[in-house]
């Protein structure tokens, strides 16, 4: 993260490892049907830092 901040890149989150990631993948469905941590933290950076950008 911080060799992204020198490079000016905004960090807005950071996924765990899940297996789910990579079963939801081979299934073909998104991660967030999967549950799991992944999907949790994908749910909360997009409830926090995308959606407040949306409804500006």
């Amino acid at each position: 993260e911080e060799k992204l901040k020198q490079k000016g890149v905004d960090v807005i989150g950071s996924l765990p490892f899940d297996e789910n990631v990579m079963i939801a993948t081979r299934k073909g469905i998104p991660v967030i049907q999967m549950g799991g941590p992944a999907a949790e933290a994908l749910a909360r950076i997009w409830r926090t830092k995308i959606l407040p950008l949306l409804t500006d």
